[in-house]
């Protein structure tokens, strides 16, 4: 049976993904996320929307990724499936 998470605490975690997009580091943000869809067992398609306003901040076209500029959305999505896939396997 999946695992639902409060809407109180969908908030939260979407509130703490939008302030630390201006605050902290990418990495820590992301980690941070990944981490808490692990523990809750959940996948949070509403941080897409935080991600892609990430890159309409930040983005800018890489030359080695061939001018792709959707880097912290192209992440999230890989953060997504890789929560989705292994959720399963972890213990609530």
């Amino acid at each position: 049976m999946p695992k639902v998470i409060s809407l109180p605490a969908r908030l939260l975690v979407f509130v703490f993904f939008l302030v630390g997009i201006y605050f902290l580091p990418w990495w820590i943000v992301f980690a941070c996320v990944f981490v808490v869809m692990l523990i809750k067992r959940v996948v949070l398609f509403e941080l897409l929307v935080p991600a892609f306003i990430m890159d309409v901040i930040y983005g800018a076209p890489i030359d080695r990724f061939y001018d792709f500029q959707f880097m912290a959305s192209l992440i999230m999505v890989v953060i997504l499936i890789v929560a989705f896939l292994v959720k399963k396997y972890v213990r609530a």
